[in-house]
């Protein structure tokens, strides 16, 4: 069965833009999007994140360069000029804080995991063990171009480092409010505000039981 899903590092990319850029860009956007809305009620990230006042005061401009860095990256391939000024970019502004590796490494497992799942979950078919994988290499790679040390060595490690330091760490703190109501505001601002006291509901109702 081994043999049967592996994927050769060179594919991995192509098959992770084929399954997340073109068949299901919506679910893997959102699952990102509510993914990182989780890494919110990580206190030692909220703390950090709270600080810098960016998901505070400038939510969507936040959330757009994140997501500009990362499509550089996945859409032109790791060894690509773009991909490579995208990463030092991002090294840069992550240099200045104190970021733990354990904290590094769970967002990172949050990037290889979170879209498979919502697709598992809300998608017309299942994911297949090559594409999970192929997550997996491509992430890993940017883990390691990130300088993240010991970085879990399968998809199914992922997740579970994944589970595993959820169940740990995310638990109440007054910066986690600080940071999540500035993401909340984000989310229902494609709506009119009369319609946000309605809506707040299904935001809440996409988030984890333990996130909630």
């Amino acid at each position: 069965d081994s043999l049967e899903y592996a994927v050769f590092p060179a594919d991995a990319v192509t098959i992770l833009q084929e399954t997340m850029l073109r068949e299901f860009p919506f679910l893997a956007t959102k699952a990102l999007e509510f993914g990182l809305f989780k890494t919110y009620a990580i206190p030692s990230i909220s703390k950090i994140l709270a600080s810098t006042k960016e998901l505070v005061d400038c939510t969507g401009r936040r959330y757009d360069d994140t997501d500009l860095i990362m499509r550089e990256i996945t859409e032109n391939g790791i060894g690509s000029d773009r991909a490579i000024e995208a990463l030092r970019r991002m090294n840069h502004i992550h240099s200045k804080y104190p970021i733990s590796n354990g904290d590094y490494k769970y967002v990172l497992s949050l990037f290889i995991v979170e879209p498979c799942r919502w697709i598992d979950r809300f998608g017309y078919r299942k994911m297949h063990q090559k594409e999970k994988e192929a997550s997996w290499i491509v992430y890993s790679e940017i883990g390691k171009c990130m300088g993240i040390q010991d970085i879990p060595d399968s998809y199914e490690a992922s997740a579970k480092y994944l589970d595993d330091f959820e169940e740990a760490h995310m638990v109440f703190s007054d910066h986690n409010v600080v940071v999540a109501t500035g993401t909340t505001r984000l989310f229902l601002s494609v709506i009119p505000t009369v319609l946000h006291p309605l809506a707040r509901p299904f935001v809440y109702a996409l988030c984890p039981p333990r996130l909630r």
